[in-house]
């Protein structure tokens, strides 16, 4: 992977990132109930919000179902 493609792999990590953390914040959840749900502790989710720490994909997944946010990952030559 090319530094332009790594750096293009962060920023959308960073994106989905933050677009995941306004989402539970807008509906009223807690880093605890998606914890809860992922079954996973607050302080990792607290982590993955900060990006400290990157959730695997199943937890990812239940993530993004428990917003209600649906994720769509499309695999083009070396970039997910």
């Amino acid at each position: 992977m090319s530094a332009l493609s790594a750096a293009r792999a962060m920023g959308d990590v960073t994106r989905l990132r933050l677009r995941l953390t306004n989402r539970r914040k807008e509906t009223n959840l807690s880093q605890q109930d998606i914890a809860d749900r992922c079954g996973v502790t607050r302080e990792t989710v607290g982590r993955w919000e900060r990006g400290e720490s990157t959730p695997k994909a199943v937890e990812l997944s239940v993530w993004c179902a428990a917003l209600d946010f649906r994720l769509t990952i499309q695999a083009v030559g070396d970039r997910l």
